[in-house]
């Protein structure tokens, strides 16, 4: 089955690197069940490989979550491309692969043009946007689990995530226990974790910005409670416990967890710098983790669409690994 999936997308030539778009990760779901895969070109291989060849390479490996919210259809693994193209084309930053994840997105009933579920309700209803947590996360598991235990890769890797893609990353280091709260019957993949993670942009704790918004961001707050009701329904115990803050021992919770890279822009008109300073301040009362902050400009989305700034963190990051 591994072999249908991995063999059902080609190869593609991106200059020095291979690239593997939409690669599904597991069997008969949705479109949002897959990601994208580059890798450097090998010494001397000037052919483009088959299909069904694994990816090649010593090193660690970076995989991606993208943001939006959990409901913007309009970013999803391909917003990731320029940073993969950036990071591998530096020969001196032994990356063996990159990896950048779509997952289930939650409704969107207000977006101006891709609105879910559609405002003509005779047309058909995309389940791939109808997503509620857990079903983010555990789409994400399914894609790490997949990479590692199906392709053999990304054993060792940074994990990085970008606004609600930060929290996802914090989620996939967490205890499941945590975040599945009352959910019943849900198997969750098994994963190795990564020693060091880097989440940008983030959101760490969706009640506090609810319940008392920055001055700077306050007009944020309706949208803020309608995408976190999409994703994760009306309970605020709920959206505590999703949220990293609401770990109470980042030390047991985390035992593998070396580092933390964590860069916010004081210019981010989507998510305010106190998310940061509360995640920041946090990890520094309840674990052992090293926590190294990182500039970051412009705004919410600009860290990505730059490409600069991102690939600057993501390779400082693979350095402290590599020193591991």
């Amino acid at each position: 089955m591994t072999s249908q999936l991995w063999s059902s997308t080609p190869w593609i030539d991106s200059g020095d690197t291979l690239h593997k778009r939409r690669v599904p990760y597991i069997q008969d779901v949705t479109y949002l069940h897959t990601l994208d895969i580059w890798q450097p070109k090998s010494l001397g291989g000037s052919s483009l490989p088959t299909a069904d060849v694994l990816p090649q390479g010593k090193g660690p490996w970076v995989i991606y979550i993208h943001g939006g919210a959990w409901r913007d259809p309009l970013v999803d693994s391909s917003s990731f491309e320029a940073t993969a193209l950036k990071l591998l084309s530096y020969k001196d930053t032994p990356i063996a692969g990159v990896a950048s994840v779509n997952y289930p997105l939650s409704s969107h009933p207000n977006h101006p043009t891709h609105p879910a579920p559609p405002r003509d309700s005779s047309e058909p209803v995309d389940i791939a946007r109808q997503a509620k947590h857990p079903d983010h996360i555990i789409a994400l598991l399914t894609a790490i689990s997949f990479l590692q235990n199906d392709l053999g890769v990304a054993h060792d890797y940074v994990l990085s995530g970008h606004s609600c893609g930060a929290t996802m990353a914090f989620q996939t280091v967490m205890n499941p226990n945590h975040w599945l709260g009352n959910a019943k019957g849900i198997s969750v993949p098994k994963v190795k974790k990564p020693r060091v993670i880097a989440p940008l942009n983030g959101l760490y704790d969706l009640a506090a910005f609810i319940n008392n918004p920055p001055e700077s961001h306050k007009q944020l707050q309706q949208l803020y409670t309608d995408f976190t009701k999409n994703a994760f329904g009306d309970d605020e115990a709920v959206w505590k416990a999703v949220c990293p803050t609401s770990v109470a021992d980042w030390s047991t919770e985390w035992p593998e967890g070396k580092v933390v890279v964590i860069a916010q822009s004081k210019g981010d008109g989507l998510v305010p710098y106190a998310q940061t300073e509360l995640m920041k301040d946090h990890l520094r009362k309840t674990s052992a983790l090293e926590v190294v902050e990182m500039k970051a400009s412009g705004d919410h989305n600009d860290i990505w669409k730059q490409a600069d700034e991102i690939v600057y963190i993501i390779k400082c990051a693979i350095g402290y690994l590599t020193k591991l």
